[in-house]
């Protein structure tokens, strides 16, 4: 085998057109195991492939918002999928509050905010974007932030 790594190969069969913008997967070869672990600039991510958003190629666009914020600093990431922006940034020592409307996305954000241990800086949210707006706005005070 010329890939060792890769144990599941799928093909992506229609365009992101749901609300949780996930893709519709036919499996191909290997195990029908979706499951993923992976790193951006050493900071470790779980997602699942059939049921989040991935991009790998917002990478660059990460890196650029990253080097203009400063620690202590507050990000609202209200689409924040399974939380590249928003774990990254809590690493580098911002406050951030990460919403994302798909409860998977949610899931593993919550589980990559513990692997990568930044709950502390990181609060989780599972609702619409214009709920989380509305409590920003309207119930900063009582956040732990």
């Amino acid at each position: 085998m010329k890939c060792p790594n890769i144990k599941t190969v799928v093909n992506k069969t229609e365009k992101l057109h749901n609300v949780y913008r996930t893709p519709t997967l036919e499996h191909m070869a290997g195990e029908a195991n979706y499951e993923a672990s992976l790193k951006e600039r050493g900071v470790e991510f779980k997602i699942n492939f059939e049921k989040v958003y991935w991009c790998s190629r917002l990478q660059q666009e990460r890196d650029r918002l990253l080097e203009i914020m400063r620690p202590g600093e507050v990000l609202a990431d209200l689409f924040c999928g399974v939380g590249p922006l928003a774990v990254r940034a809590a690493k580098k020592n911002l406050y951030v509050i990460a919403n994302d409307l798909n409860p998977f996305c949610h899931e593993y954000l919550v589980k990559n905010s513990a692997i990568n241990k930044v709950d502390a800086k990181l609060i989780c949210w599972n609702m619409c974007a214009r709920e989380a707006m509305r409590k920003i706005y309207f119930e900063s005070d009582s956040l732990p932030i």
